[in-house]
């Protein structure tokens, strides 16, 4: 069993696997050439939200999955880390004694985090401006916004925690992923 870290920490894993269906389900069926994303939130290191879904759209690359399974993890972060800081304002506790919330965002791959943490767009992901970039204005960055309270982190995909929410895995793996996020 997982057991809090006594921190106010909020921390999301995101991962996506591009096309995974492909070739495994009947070509006439409309999900064949569908990616699907997951996320993991916890809150003290504690697992709070996880979400495994089809994307709705097809994904034209494996940056473009993973940005899309970034952008649908931070659209329920984000809320929930206002939350937090309101009902800890809230408390009215002694200055000395007031908690920080803290927010990570862990993400394997190096196109999705590059794209995320730099902010510059390009003509191959220019499209993804209206509908993905909604959440650079609360990603830190040292020049562009030092106000920003999320981190985007580069992770290893072996300690990637929404990888088994994503696709199948060898037992392993399986095992070492659960025992990571669920302390069994």
């Amino acid at each position: 069993m997982v057991t809090p870290d006594d921190t106010f920490n909020l921390k999301c894993w995101v991962d996506a696997d591009f096309a995974g269906l492909y070739r495994r389900a009947p070509r006439e069926n409309p999900n064949s050439a569908r990616s699907r994303y997951g996320y993991v939130i916890t809150f003290g290191g504690v697992p709070l939200i996880w979400k495994s879904q089809l994307i709705k759209e097809i994904c034209l690359s494996t940056l473009h999955a993973e940005y899309v399974g970034m952008a649908n993890a931070l659209r329920a972060l984000i809320p929930i880390c206002s939350m937090i800081v309101e009902m800890l304002n809230f408390l009215d506790l002694p200055s000395q004694a007031k908690p920080e919330v803290h927010c990570s965002v862990f993400e394997d791959n190096q196109g999705a985090y590059l794209l995320a943490t730099n902010q510059r767009l390009s003509v191959r992901t220019k499209y993804f401006c209206v509908k993905h970039h909604f959440f650079w204005s609360h990603v830190f960055h040292e020049e562009r916004n030092p106000d920003g309270y999320l981190i985007i982190v580069k992770c290893p995909t072996t300690l990637m925690n929404a990888d088994y929410l994503t696709k199948g895995l060898v037992r392993q793996l399986y095992d070492s992923n659960r025992q990571r996020l669920q302390g069994w």
